[in-house]
């Protein structure tokens, strides 16, 4: 017996109804999976800055730290490239550059006290940032970038 001809009304009843269900449950489960998957991107790159964050010195060995973390800064960036927007994307891709163009002046301890003896003498000349700040300020911005 055709489901068409007599039993119309089996197919228009039961039928319809599960195959149309089945494709938005289907639909549905595509863009939820690709959601989850962008998400833990995200997630995965804003640990891994944190993590360098968290490693940076206190008080010296900047440009060594700087060294070392410019290669897991990188890796972050290309692992979470692929689930971002363009725009997004392309600005990603600019912030490891700024990152690495920290100049190893700038990174050198000696800094860190001519900054902090800088701001002590009132000479009311600007204060560079200490190079601890000039770090976690570029993995901000790639953070912020990401979130």
């Amino acid at each position: 017996m055709c489901p068409f001809v007599d039993g119309g009304s089996v197919f228009l009843e039961k039928i319809l109804p599960t195959v149309f269900g089945g494709l938005i449950a289907g639909l549905v489960g595509i863009w939820v999976g690709n959601w989850q998957r962008r998400r833990d991107a995200r997630n995965t790159f804003l640990v891994s800055i944190s993590l360098i964050k968290a490693a940076i010195p206190a008080e010296d060995m900047f440009d060594d730290f700087h060294t070392r973390s410019t290669h897991e800064a990188k890796e972050a960036v290309y692992r979470v490239l692929p689930f971002l927007a363009k725009s997004r994307a392309d600005r990603l891709v600019d912030a490891p550059r700024r990152y690495c163009a920290l100049e190893s002046e700038q990174l050198q301890e000696q800094y860190e006290v001519d900054a902090y003896r800088m701001a002590m003498e009132f000479d009311k000349l600007p204060v560079p940032p200490k190079p601890s700040t000039l770090l976690k300020n570029a993995l901000d911005d790639m953070a912020k970038i990401v979130k």
